[in-house]
């Protein structure tokens, strides 16, 4: 698809704007720091931990540098009572040096091809869909940093991720066109399913994340309304609440945009506690506005890194301030530490030289055990299951392999409860020939929780305590017989 050229007038009226939100936000310049993200990821190798935030001084100037020098951080296992846990250390311009990685979540319900006003219409250029899809591109033109990665996804009754965030601008632009008008059954808007896989999506960026959610209804969930499964999502109804502890729990910051006269009524609430913000746009240049003035909001933060506190719970509270946090302080902000086989990720870094002798150790085991040999087509190598016993067990992946726990499925998994309620199925794309893995409930691929992911040689996947490495097939050579269905016996 071909970027059209943004208005010249749209980021001056954007900046206005945006001075605007952020002096609201700050009240009458009050001295205060707000946290827009956290990064947990260096914690269980390093006990470090990374905040975003805007840090604002009593005159209302944003502080991006030394000047912010007496922040001090607090942390909480109960969100009650807070403990100062030592001088953190500021990275200014972090934004800036790294990168932003965007991910625009566009609602492409049947809605979003009405005119401005709600009205039907034939004409595409009058529709609400033509305005978001012009806003992108214009804020696609508008990025000039080339460390900064925008993806692409859209939403109605199912949820598609149509480019994962790149720095090719291009790649975006041209995944914007391949947007169309939904059917009936698909033109509904599962907006609290569609935030919740979308912030999964992005949670395998790394760095500053933000995304960018533009829709013009209320959530719509499927199966609730119409009594019947949703063809991607089935029985599952996600709730406001679901969607924003995923948020936070994969370290992605929330924009709700408005586009139109209806609003879900609890859209706004999971932007702003997921430390993002919420806006309302009438047309195609305040939209683009409103892009611009998220991108220069987010360049102004701060980088926050300190070293973690030793407790025990695996959700923790946060608190980033001047002066210390009263009891149970509104502004601090919950994360999860993560686990470490099964168990919480806390103190892990006193005992990190144990890894080494585990891997040495865990080689040693590898090496005794009796493998099959491998075949020649994509397949699942079963590492461990209760009950399976000693050696590994290849199965091969063909274009449809459902993983269940019962006899129905093409590799049985049985006693596998996870499975009974919701089967796993690894799909491979025609043209691509690459794999996704798709499951109504997570299941965890290298210790991070997915619904949907496209695999990688060496992936590690957790069937809720069946563990399975996923290879691809080799270069040149096709899939060979069909799938071969092995049941599983569990011990007696």
């Amino acid at each position: 698809m071909k970027i059209s050229k943004m208005s010249p007038a749209a980021p001056f009226f954007g900046l206005i704007f945006g001075c605007c939100c952020l002096a609201a936000a700050t009240g009458l310049y009050a001295q205060s720091a707000s946290i827009t993200q956290i990064d947990s990821s260096r914690l269980m190798a390093l006990q470090k931990n990374r905040l975003y935030a805007h840090v604002i001084d009593s005159q209302g100037r944003v502080l991006e540098g030394k000047e912010a020098e007496g922040l001090k951080v607090y942390e909480s296992q109960d969100g009650l009572s807070f403990q100062e846990v030592g001088k953190p250390r500021i990275i200014p311009a972090a934004n800036r040096d790294q990168g932003i990685n965007f991910l625009f979540l566009l609602d492409n319900s049947g809605s979003m091809y009405d005119d401005l006003d709600g009205r039907p219409t034939e004409n595409r250029e009058a529709s609400r869909a033509w305005a978001a899809n012009k806003a992108a591109s214009d804020f696609l033109l508008s990025v000039t940093s080339s460390k900064d990665a925008v993806g692409l996804a859209a939403f109605n009754t199912r949820y598609a991720l149509i480019q994962s965030p790149v720095r090719d601008r291009q790649k975006t632009g041209e995944a914007l066109g391949k947007i169309v008008k939904p059917d009936r059954d698909d033109g509904y808007t599962e907006l609290y399913a569609a935030l919740n896989r979308a912030s999964q999506d992005l949670g395998l960026s790394k760095g500053r994340r933000a995304l960018i959610v533009l829709s013009d209804g209320e959530n719509f969930p499927f199966y609730e309304k119409l009594a019947k499964p949703n063809p991607e999502f089935g029985t599952k109804t996600y709730s406001a609440e679901e969607s924003l502890d995923e948020a936070i729990r994969q370290g992605v910051t929330i924009f709700a945009v408005n586009f139109g006269s209806q609003k879900d009524s609890r859209l706004a609430e999971i932007a702003l506690k997921s430390g993002g913000d919420v806006f309302d746009a009438r047309n195609a240049e305040e939209l683009t506005g409103i892009y611009s003035v998220i991108r220069a909001n987010i360049l102004t933060e701060l980088l926050v890194e300190y070293r973690a506190a030793m407790f025990s719970a695996d959700k923790r509270w946060v608190w980033l301030g001047f002066e210390a946090p009263s009891a149970g302080s509104a502004k601090a902000r919950y994360y999860y530490t993560g686990t470490v086989f099964g168990s919480s990720g806390a103190g892990l870094s006193l005992w990190i030289l144990l890894l080494v002798p585990l891997a040495l150790l865990g080689l040693f085991i590898i090496a005794k055990l009796k493998f099959e040999k491998p075949s020649i087509s994509a397949n699942l190598s079963l590492l461990y299951a209760p009950g399976m016993g000693r050696g590994t067990k290849v199965f091969a992946v063909g274009n449809k392999t459902v993983i269940g726990s019962d006899a129905t499925a093409d590799i049985t998994l049985t006693g596998n409860s996870r499975l009974e309620s919701s089967p796993v199925t690894v799909v491979k794309d025609p043209e691509s020939g690459r794999f996704t893995i798709i499951s109504q409930e997570a299941v965890t691929v290298n210790n991070r929780s997915v619904t949907k992911k496209v695999l990688e040689p060496g992936d590690v996947i957790n069937f809720n305590g069946t563990i399975a490495v996923f290879d691809d097939a080799e270069p040149g050579l096709t899939q060979m017989g069909k799938t071969t269905k092995v049941t599983k016996k569990t011990k007696k």
